[in-house]
């Protein structure tokens, strides 16, 4: 118990509010009166005045080594990020400014281009399609081809009539060769005239629709669009620098809450401290132990001890004397013994010789 009670005495006189006494006053008597151990042993820099005790308590609070230690003195973060301690900064962005003046949406050469789509898209399809379906040929050549079939049939020179019938095969076989295929041929036309009048009906609108806002964004841009553009670099120009504002809180914050805890620091000095107090003096502890016990014992016998030294001096004295001994004894006290003294001594020797 009285071990563990030396061993608590002396933890408790390497905690960190002894420490931080001990190392700042020792940096004062050495360094001057201005600072502690961190400004003058440490940094060599009497502005980072921050006593050993809170830079300890801060580390064992886990809190970020700038404001523990006081870094803002050294560099301070704080005005590194605020935009506006930036020389120039904020004028600059405020100069942005956006010439609207010469802005043309709607050129004349593409009001020319949209004005000739629009005209060649306003065709009238229907007569056209009317006209592809009309007969390719202006008489009927089946009906011709009978025609003289039957005539050849009905002569009786055969001469004649062997002009006929060629003449109605010639032409039957310029129907099959020519006239059908351009009957088809007509008849996919039509399809294709007609698929083409569905479409140019939207794009039509489309094209006349975006002519007409063109034209719409034109005048608002002449008339109005300086102010818009005013307008739109404010709120630019804000935006900026309000995600400059949120860069600012997030480094400010970074480093004094999360960007590197000190809690290791805080770690190193509590391990040096155990390992001071359990390594070195537990082994201490025995040795004091003893040595106060041999002290007690000592002082308990230092008396006896004297008593004895006496009592055998006297002993010593008294069995080991001799007359020529008391003699020289008497004679060198004469200096300053009185004569009835003397005499008593005289007188002693006499009888110890009888």
């Amino acid at each position: 118990a009285r071990d563990d009670m030396e061993l608590r005495l002396v933890v408790e006189r390497t905690a960190h509010e002894h420490f931080s006494v001990a190392a700042d006053q020792h940096a004062h008597q050495s360094h001057g009166p201005q600072g502690g151990f961190i400004a003058n042993v440490l940094y060599g820099n009497d502005t980072l005045d921050v006593p050993m005790k809170q830079v300890l308590q801060d580390c064992h609070e886990n809190r970020a080594i700038y404001p523990a230690l006081g870094l803002h003195r050294v560099f301070d973060v704080e005005a590194a990020v605020d935009q506006h301690r930036w020389a120039g900064v904020s004028t600059h962005l405020r100069a942005v400014r956006a010439n609207l003046s010469t802005l043309e949406v709607l050129s004349p050469v593409l009001q020319d281009q949209l004005t000739d789509l629009l005209t060649s898209l306003s065709v009238n399809f229907t007569e056209h399609r009317i006209q592809m379906s009309k007969p390719v040929t202006g008489k009927d050549l089946d009906s011709f081809a009978k025609q003289l079939d039957n005539i050849g049939n009905q002569m009786r020179d055969l001469a004649t009539a062997s002009r006929m019938e060629t003449l109605s095969s010639r032409t039957r076989r310029l129907i099959d060769s020519h006239i059908r295929p351009l009957e088809g041929k007509k008849d996919n036309l039509v399809y294709q005239l007609t698929a083409l009048e569905v479409q140019t009906g939207p794009l039509q609108r489309q094209v006349n629709q975006s002519l007409s806002h063109l034209k719409t964004i034109q005048f608002f841009a002449n008339n109005q669009a300086e102010t818009i553009a005013q307008r739109k670099s404010r709120e630019y120009v804000d935006r900026l620098l309000s995600y400059l504002d949120q860069l600012r809180d997030h480094v400010i914050n970074s480093a004094k809450k999360r960007v590197a805890p000190c809690r290791p620091l805080w770690d190193i000095f509590h391990n040096t401290r155990l390992f001071l107090c359990r390594h070195t003096m537990d082994p201490l502890n025995g040795y004091w132990f003893a040595t106060m016990w041999c002290l007690v014992v000592l002082l308990a016998a230092t008396p006896v001890c004297l008593k004895l030294v006496d009592y055998y001096r006297a002993r010593s004295s008294r069995s080991s004397g001799s007359p020529t001994e008391n003699l020289v004894v008497s004679e060198q006290g004469a200096g300053w013994s009185s004569p009835g003294y003397d005499i008593k001594c005289s007188k002693e020797l006499n009888g110890n010789y009888k």
